[in-house]
């Protein structure tokens, strides 16, 4: 159950920030701008699945139980550092649509490469507190569910996708 309540904040937290900046680009009609925002989501999911197999794996080498304790423990403090900061972050931005669309805007005046990067960074971001949260769930209960973390995965993009491509279709006035 962890697995899918992590999986699925993070998940629909990325997916979040795509589909805003898809409904963006839309808006705006640099739809010539899709194909990167493609590509940063993309890449970045590829590059997050390298970082979670190098922490695993880094985790694995280390061999001494007590150097073991100490990694997972580093993880929780991390852990714990990530949800305090969104928590902060939230209260500051939520439902703030115009802090991403200037720094899309901004990213723009630099180059069309500009909406890769700024995808790709917020994806690798989701991406790494997701290996974050799930290593330090992993270490407190011992087990992992496959079927949490593919579902979390499968809800999350899917609310987007009903709100972000569904939504236009109802009229909210």
């Amino acid at each position: 159950m962890n697995e899918f309540v992590i999986v699925f904040r993070e998940s629909l937290e990325a997916s979040l920030v795509v589909g805003i900046i898809y409904t963006i680009i839309k808006k705006k009609n640099l739809s010539h701008l899709l194909n990167k925002l493609w590509l940063g989501v993309v890449l970045s999911l590829i590059v997050s699945v390298g970082v979670a197999f190098f922490l695993i794996n880094l985790k694995s080498l280390v061999g001494n139980n007590a150097y073991a304790a100490l990694f997972e423990g580093v993880f929780l403090y991390l852990t714990a550092g990530f949800i305090y900061y969104v928590v902060f972050w939230l209260s500051k931005y939520v439902s703030d649509t115009n802090q991403i669309e200037s720094d899309i805007d901004s990213a723009l005046q630099v180059s069309s490469w500009g909406i890769f990067f700024v995808v790709f960074f917020a994806i690798l971001r989701e991406g790494f507190e997701t290996v974050v949260f799930l290593m330090s769930s992993f270490s407190m209960q011992g087990s992992f569910s496959y079927i949490g973390f593919v579902l979390g995965i499968i809800f999350g993009v899917g609310c987007v996708y009903w709100m972000v491509i569904q939504g236009k279709k109802i009229q909210l006035r």
